[in-house]
């Protein structure tokens, strides 16, 4: 009797044992279960976060590429820009040329015109100085330019003078009529620049 009571509350404390175990096994897959939704969830946040971040760099790499693109607009416009401009300076250099070219061609021409019709004199005298080196004379030319001739010898022809005039200015001296102090130098040619100067101021005090 006393073995049958031992073995009866043995299989009772092993039958509490076994559904403790399986209450704590139940726990034990329950607690993983749970930890696997958790898991899962951690994971799904996660994926989550990872397709914003995508979706955000794919917007930075657009809006990129939409930078490179503008400048390299702007730098194609700014080439085009740079050899309009290049072509511009070109063609005013060309056109300031053809001006310069028309102004000479037209100077030539009224200076032709003017020296067949014989109506210009071209030079006056308008002071007379000595110096160290010999006189030197201003000649006022009838365009209002005044060239100066230095270094003449008192010896000097009126004709020498009129040569000096043509190489410098390239005025032919027949075309040339010089003036000393308002009055032409007629047929004074062989005399030097001292003495028709001399005769000049002899013939105003003989003219008083």
């Amino acid at each position: 009797m006393y073995e049958l009571e031992k073995r009866l509350s043995e299989a009772k404390q092993k039958e509490e044992e076994d559904k403790l175990s399986k209450v704590d096994v139940e726990n034990r897959l329950l607690k993983a279960e749970l930890k696997q939704r958790e898991t899962m969830d951690e994971l799904n946040e996660m994926k989550t976060k990872v397709r914003k971040m995508e979706q955000q760099e794919n917007a930075m790499i657009e809006q990129i590429q939409k930078l490179e693109e503008g400048q390299k607009k702007c730098l194609d416009k700014y080439a085009e820009l740079e050899k309009e401009l290049a072509r511009k300076y070109i063609c005013i250099g060309q056109f300031a040329k053809h001006l310069a070219r028309i102004d000479e061609m037209e100077a030539q021409i009224n200076g032709t015109k003017e020296m067949q019709k014989g109506t210009m004199p071209t030079c006056s005298q308008s002071v007379a100085e000595q110096n160290r080196h010999g006189f030197k004379i201003n000649v006022k030319m009838m365009n209002g330019r005044t060239l100066t001739l230095i270094d003449l010898l008192p010896s000097n022809t009126i004709e020498e003078i009129k040569t000096k005039i043509e190489r410098i200015e390239g005025i032919l001296i027949d075309h040339q009529r010089l003036l000393f102090a308002g009055v032409r130098e007629f047929c004074c040619a062989s005399l030097g620049v001292r003495e028709w100067a001399g005769r000049r101021e002899n013939s105003a005090q003989n003219g008083a």
